[in-house]
This record gives structure tokens, sequence and C-alpha cells, in this order.
């Protein structure tokens, strides 16, 4: 068996609990807030701002990728010490289940 990292962070209550206190503290909100908007500016600053060099498409594309992976980074964080819920069973077309 090979659980997922998740799965064992989850198996941990303690860990567990003091992770959503983290995530849910305005310290770590305020924290992630002007981290983001400090790792953007740094991205937006590195890269060209003329649209006329040959680069700029492959520049901006780069820019993208690592703002998408800093939100994806964020998002697993926060959610980290949630447990999906499973999926609940699909009706019958005909809705004639109670």
């Amino acid at each position: 068996m090979n659980p997922y990292p998740k799965h064992l962070f989850c198996s941990d209550s303690k860990a567990q609990e003091e992770h959503r206190r983290l995530v849910q503290s305005e310290a770590w909100q305020r924290g992630s807030q002007v981290a983001q908007a400090q790792l953007t500016r740094s991205i937006l600053a590195a890269s060209s701002d003329k649209l006329t060099e040959p680069n700029y498409v492959q520049a901006a594309g780069l820019a993208f990728a690592r703002l998408q992976g800093m939100n994806d980074f964020i998002n697993i964080f926060c959610n980290l010490a949630e447990i999906p819920k499973a999926p609940t069973p699909k009706k019958s077309s005909d809705n004639l289940e109670n």
C-alpha cells in the first residue's frame, strides 16, 4: 500500500486541528496575501513589458505557469487537513426512489 501524503497527514488528528487553526488565523491569511502579491510583483518586474520583443509570449507563459504554481500550492496547503467527502450515489433518472 502506498498512501497519499495527504492521507498520511490526515491520519494525525492533532496535526489536522493545528493546521486548521493555522490557515484560519489572521496572521496566515494576511501573510499569505502579502506573499502572493510580492511574488506576483517580482514575476512582473522580471518579465519584459514590451509586446514587440520576440520572447514576450514565452515570458508571459512562464510567468503564468509560476503564478499558477503559487495558486496551486496555496490551495493544496489550505485544504491539506480537509478530507474530501465520498461521492453520493446517483439517483435514478426516473426519480422514483424515495
